[in-house]
């Protein structure tokens, strides 16, 4: 990874981690979707489905007592993106 690339990725996550603490947890989700597409092997996408989880979900009857909602959802974007990320140009 070239320090150009590496260097924009880091500021990224820092925003985006941020970003949990003032917007709405949806807003840094869909943010952490583009990021997963713009950068390769995104895996902090993960951590952000984890953290988001961990400061706004309570567990719920409907998802059988699962806490972890968005960080299931999040690591089954990774495991659809990275594969298919290979296929797409951008």
């Amino acid at each position: 990874m070239e320090e150009s690339q590496l260097k924009k990725r880091v500021i990224c996550d820092v925003i985006l981690f941020c970003l949990v603490f003032l917007l709405p947890w949806w807003v840094s989700l869909i943010l952490g979707l583009i990021f997963a597409l713009s950068f390769e092997n995104y895996y902090e996408l993960l951590f952000l489905g984890i953290f988001i989880d961990s400061l706004y979900t309570t567990p719920l009857a409907f998802y059988h007592h699962f806490q972890f909602v968005i960080s299931l959802f999040c690591a089954i974007v990774l495991l659809i993106l990275v594969p298919l990320r290979k296929q797409l140009r951008f």
